[in-house]
């Protein structure tokens, strides 16, 4: 990734005024740009691509629209890094660098649109970038898949087609448990947690959310009930959607499964629902390529801490599109077809793990609440299709 920290130092070029508006001066295209979040994001890049990266003036590209590379479309490209074909005497792209505002969170939507640039100019590099969320990547024509990196390499390195993959166990340093309780503290100063949860109550949660987090440890590809893990794929940064039509931009653990012979995403995450309710949820990518919240545990009202254990209940209630909701006997008597695990004297139990050490997603204790979880959201997705059928 480009260096967060170097990148905030990096002074705002001078401002001048317009037409009463102010303006940036912008050096690659040498016109007066008028002020936006997005175009602060954009002009600082530019100059971190010079003073860092050292990228020469005359090898960038500004709002290029991709038909000057004799392509059939009007889409443009924020930042062009080019390099020079010394046989041919021409100009080529090497990177591309999408920009946005700091209040868009860069999702899947965000980085399909820069390795979509990227797929259709043949660029080895690519960053997607809003300032405080900054990702880069190396084409890898080996294995034809795009490799997260460490930063975008100096322009010299570029051209030798260098960089440093990013692995596994360098995307999220484990927070020691001792220190969980200031998670918690930056999670909600992020919101990621509800800023108004009991921070008692969020303790296990920030041990959860670790343990989401941590991809050096898998979620064993097996059978679990209505589904089968086919591969633990690690983190997305997702936005997913509920049945009150709020949406959540946050990372995701996701995994790759077999639902009644049919392929499909699920993932797990939690989020700020208000300022005093911090829900955990189970996502599930649908078919027509949107993506919706199947579950919304609401940590707030469905935890119980029980010395060293804490354990997630749930009371059944389930939004059924922004129509109504379903009745809980019904969802229960699918549960009991389903999962009669997950019923236990007429009360949904989730389950849960010994909080006293950070967890791993591959301990039994966590196997048991993550299948529990997906399981119930599986079957949260049954009924509403019967209802809606």
């Amino acid at each position: 990734m480009i260096n967060v920290e170097k990148f905030n130092k990096i002074n705002n070029p001078v401002t001048y005024s317009r037409r009463g508006k102010e303006s940036y001066l912008d050096p690659v295209r040498q016109q007066l740009i008028y002020v936006t979040p997005e175009e602060t994001i954009r002009q600082r890049t530019i100059q971190y691509l010079l003073q860092e990266l050292h990228v020469p003036l005359n090898m960038m590209t500004v709002e290029e629209p991709l038909s000057h590379y004799g392509l059939k479309t009007r889409q443009r490209a924020d930042i062009i890094i080019t390099a020079i074909d010394e046989e041919k005497n021409i100009k080529f792209p090497l990177a591309i660098i999408e920009c946005k505002a700091p209040n868009v969170v860069i999702g899947d939507v965000e980085h399909a649109q820069g390795f979509g640039y990227a797929d259709q100019l043949c660029c080895q590099y690519v960053s997607v970038l809003n300032g405080e969320s900054i990702f880069s990547y190396f084409y890898d024509e080996t294995n034809d898949k795009y490799i997260l990196i460490e930063q975008m390499p100096s322009y010299e390195d570029m051209l030798h087609g260098k960089y440093t993959a990013l692995s596994a166990e360098d995307t999220y340093k484990r927070c020691p448990y001792g220190k969980l309780h200031n998670l918690v503290e930056v999670l909600q100063d992020e919101y990621i947690f509800a800023p108004g949860s009991d921070s008692g109550l969020l303790f296990p949660v920030a041990n959860f959310y670790g343990c989401l987090m941590d991809t050096s440890h898998k979620l064993p590809i097996g059978n679990y009930g209505l589904f089968k893990v086919v591969e633990d794929y690690g983190i997305r940064y997702m936005t997913y959607g509920n049945a009150s039509g709020y949406s959540y931009s946050n990372a995701y653990r996701s995994f790759i499964v077999d639902i009644d012979g049919s392929i499909e995403f699920v993932s797990l995450g939690v989020n700020a629902y208000s300022d005093n309710r911090t829900i955990i949820c189970v996502a599930i990518d649908r078919d027509d390529g949107s993506q919706h919240h199947a579950l919304q545990l609401a940590v707030d009202s469905f935890i119980i801490l029980d010395g060293k254990k804490c354990s997630f209940w749930h009371n059944g209630r389930i939004a059924v599109g922004r129509s109504g909701s379903g009745k809980v006997s019904e969802l229960k008597k699918l549960l009991k077809k389903y999962t009669p695990d997950l019923i236990i004297n007429d009360e949904i139990k989730l389950g849960g793990f010994d909080y006293t050490a950070n967890i791993f997603m591959d301990e039994p204790q966590v196997v048991q609440f993550v299948s529990n979880l997906i399981n119930y959201g599986i079957v949260r997705d049954k009924y509403r299709k019967e209802l809606l059928s």
